[in-house]
């Protein structure tokens, strides 16, 4: 029981900020706001400078400013991400500049580490940053959504740790619901083929009770698992099998 969600795992997110420049060390002041304290390290050739940062509650992150950034999502993505309105779109398309926080979690917890990596990339985004990217899920935290989650103490949900895709016909009629962020733990993604509407409808419970049974390390390839809602019963095939069985 708990398997990946007791393993040790890493996280890592980009820090978006407005214009062509990311922010020097010295300007991010939020961080001593945080109580975290800084040490400007040796720096590889790919970046301008790298720095370590140290909270007592958190634990320890490393933070790069590379010479070559990391791009922003395509819009089309953004624009089909139900967490975002036409103004994040916006406001994240003319960011051209990032930070980078890497984290090794320390707690034998992937939602309480991931939820510490959060605070730390919280820190630094401070009043003059866009957004966060989880690049582990593929999810994007805007100020709004890093406030709402970061008032309580509670670990993170698990759909946190994941990000769904869809794809639709011409007719709009999804043929292909995936997951991504659940296989970078150590674990494995999900695939749902022609999902019914009645699953779809409750796509949100279904989808969380199966990562939630994958991360415990309760639902295996070969596994069984009942469903609640809306009924009946999954089986895990993998991936492999189905491209050399199915028609």
């Amino acid at each position: 029981m708990f398997g990946f969600l007791r393993a040790k795992t890493s996280s890592v997110g980009s820090i978006l900020f407005p214009g062509a420049h990311a922010p020097r060390l010295e300007q991010l002041v939020t961080l001593s706001k945080s109580a975290v304290r800084v040490e400007l390290g040796e720096s590889p050739d790919a970046c301008h400078w790298k720095a370590s940062l140290v909270h007592e509650d958190w634990g320890n992150a490393e933070l790069f400013c590379f010479r070559e950034p990391m791009p922003a999502p395509d819009r089309e993505l953004l624009e089909r991400d139900p967490r975002l309105n036409e103004k994040d779109v916006n406001a994240i398309c003319g960011c051209r500049a990032s930070l980078e926080l890497r984290m090794i979690g320390t707690r034998r917890n992937v939602l309480r580490d991931r939820k510490n990596a959060l605070r730390f990339m919280n820190a630094v985004l401070g009043d003059d940053g866009v957004c966060v990217i989880d690049r582990v899920s593929q999810t994007t935290w805007t100020h709004a959504a890093l406030n709402d989650e970061l008032f309580h103490d509670a670990d993170l949900d698990v759909q946190s740790l994941f990000t769904l895709h869809a794809v639709a016909d011409h007719q709009g009629s999804i043929t292909w619901l995936h997951s991504h962020g659940l296989g970078e733990l150590g674990a494995y993604d999900f695939d749902v083929l022609c999902p019914g509407k009645d699953l779809l409808a409750q796509h949100n419970e279904f989808t969380r009770a199966v990562a939630f049974a994958i991360v415990e390390g309760e639902l295996k390839v070969g596994d069984t698992m009942p469903l609640m809602r809306p009924g009946g019963d999954i089986h895990m095939m993998s991936a492999d099998r189905f491209m050399r069985e199915a028609d």
